[in-house]
């Protein structure tokens, strides 16, 4: 081999070498760039005598059952209040709370609602509303009109549940919204299967004249174990995925900045992304789970079977053995019930109520039957701010700009009224 060629040769292995130790050292550099906290398991009890802004409800306003609250960046308040279907209203209220106008009406023509189990602002100013009884978006301008209507994909009533994601949260940086993937059924065979696992968090964009529909994957977390059912139901054999009780949820929601918070596990460990879904830092407080028992399946399967007769009568398809057969449970309740982003640098934690092992659909209707357990405040930076005792505070309705948030209170026959205050800087 020729001089030249030698020295070609050891500068190509050379270069091969240092790349490679380049692209080690950037990979241990983004690997170490996941910062871990472990918080106080001490509470720190905070109060929340917080500035009134305005309310919404009685008489002015009359409001049956508050269903779900989002602020949009210029500070309006969208408000979903429903009893039922025939009492359903959708409410556009000023940053002031001096105006409230309602969004559409129950109904099945143009901007007309069947049933609305989510909704969310988007960042220019428009709002997405998904309509289950439709199965399609509802777009309205900032000022209420409609401005189209998108076809959310699929034929006939289990499409619509298949489009109906688990949580939908505002994508404050973004053209659409985040969702935890939806419950996915299969009706078309013989033997029906359903899958409610809900492990990936997406964003949905509503692009185009002609309203096509856009979905990414931002993330996806740990699967829990799977557990699997089958009960007979008529000619057909319903094949269950996933859904046993106390299953950990996959909780998440996004700041203004763009960062993405989520908890994935029974364990007390919140996670965050960019964006994009890249790992920034994971906070922990040490609560441990509390294991379910035997008598716990026992006393929450009675329940659940009370319950559901009590919501939809007895039927021939699910009796209180096919129900039994369906319900199953996992081995243990996770700490964390419910999880909100702050507007800019907040991150607010439901814990579980010791006391509560199971609530209805309705229970925010009865708060005092089904109490909530206390809310912890973190900061995005890694930091325990404090603790809102059960009794002092529940997890928001929603969180705005410049401190804006909203709660609701109920009076003693359950007729809510809606708070909007003002967090102080440390909160928002």
């Amino acid at each position: 081999m020729h001089d030249r060629q030698r020295l070609q040769a050891v500068t190509t292995r050379t270069t091969t070498v240092m790349v490679g130790l380049v692209g080690v050292a950037a990979l241990t550099t983004h690997l170490h760039a996941q910062e871990r906290f472990s918080l106080s398991g001490h509470d720190r009890l905070l109060t929340a005598d917080f500035e009134e802004v305005y309310r919404v409800g009685a008489p002015d306003v009359l409001l049956s059952g508050i269903r779900t609250a989002e602020f949009a960046s210029d500070g309006t308040l969208f408000l979903l209040d429903a009893l039922s279907v025939s009492t359903i209203q959708l409410l556009a209220i000023s940053e002031d709370g001096r105006s409230a106008r309602s969004i559409g009406q129950p109904g099945g023509g143009p901007g007309e609602f069947r049933a609305i189990p989510h909704f969310s602002p988007l960042s220019d100013g428009r709002l997405a509303v998904f309509d289950l009884g439709h199965n399609a978006y509802h777009l309205f301008s900032p000022e209420g009109v409609l401005d189209r209507t998108i076809d959310a994909g699929g034929v006939g009533l289990a499409a619509g549940f298949g489009n109906m994601a688990r949580t939908v949260r505002p994508d404050r940086l973004g053209t659409g919204f985040l969702v935890v993937s939806p419950v996915t059924w299969n009706t078309s065979a013989a033997n029906w299967t359903v899958d409610s696992r809900g492990r990936t968090i997406e964003r949905i964009r509503l692009v185009g004249t002609s309203g096509e529909i856009e979905v990414d994957t931002v993330l996806s977390a740990w699967a829990p174990p799977s557990t699997d059912s089958e009960v007979d139901i008529g000619a057909q054999t319903l094949f269950a995925t996933g859904g046993a009780l106390f299953e950990p949820q996959l909780h998440c929601d996004a700041l203004a900045s763009g960062e993405i918070v989520y908890v994935e596990s029974t364990a007390y460990e919140v996670k965050i992304v960019t964006q994009d879904g890249h790992p920034l830092r994971i906070m922990r407080r040490p609560f441990r789970p509390q294991p379910v028992t035997d008598d716990i399946r026992a006393s929450v399967k009675e329940q659940q079977i009370r319950d559901f007769h009590a919501e939809v009568g007895e039927s021939e398809f699910f009796g209180a053995e096919q129900l039994s057969d369906l319900l199953t449970f996992y081995h243990e309740m996770p700490v964390v019930e419910g999880l909100k982003a702050g507007w800019s640098k907040t991150i607010w934690v439901q814990r579980r109520h010791p006391d509560v092992l199971w609530r209805p659909a309705n229970y925010q209707d009865v708060p005092a039957k089904y109490p909530l357990g206390p809310v912890d405040v973190l900061s995005l930076d890694g930091e325990y701010i404090g603790t809102f005792a059960p009794d002092e505070m529940s997890m928001p309705l929603a969180f705005g700009p410049d401190g804006l948030v909203a709660t609701a209170k109920y009076d003693d026959f359950g007729v809510p009224t809606l708070v909007v205050s003002m967090l102080p800087e440390a909160l928002r």
